[in-house]
């Protein structure tokens, strides 16, 4: 997997929380709540996504075969919070179920969404629209 930073003078440093809505209007908005600002990112429609609460993935079950960039995500200090993901594991994974052609044709990437203490794994055509708060700023 490569993590690519391409974000991080988009979205200002902070220690982050965030709320998820995910419906067929509005497609998949994250909102970010720091102690400093409010991050909206708007995905618009997505092919698929996971969370999951980093603190889960503290063993590595037998019967499954994670990637080791998977495993470092609990034990690496993110300077960003969002990143473009080239080759990741869960883009792999989607282009198994719908066929790489199909994933291909739809131009279809992912982006990772690191937070104090949630991952976020995103399959989408465009990456997000990026709206600060700038009245929660200190």
């Amino acid at each position: 997997e490569e993590w690519i930073d391409q974000f991080y003078d988009k979205v200002p440093q902070d220690k982050y929380t965030l709320q998820i809505e995910a419906g067929e209007e509005h497609g998949l908005c994250i909102t970010l709540f720091g102690a400093k600002y409010r991050v909206l990112l708007e995905f618009g429609v997505v092919r698929a996504f996971t969370v999951i609460d980093e603190g889960m993935q503290l063993n590595t079950p037998s019967d499954c075969s994670y990637d080791d960039s998977f495993l470092q995500v609990k034990n690496t200090n993110f300077s960003s919070v969002l990143y473009l993901i080239k080759n990741g594991h869960f883009t792999r994974y989607i282009q198994t179920c719908m066929g790489a052609e199909l994933f291909d044709f739809y131009g279809l990437q992912q982006y990772n969404l690191v937070t104090q203490n949630y991952v976020v794994e995103i399959v989408c055509h465009d990456a997000p629209e990026i709206t600060i708060d700038s009245s929660c700023s200190i």
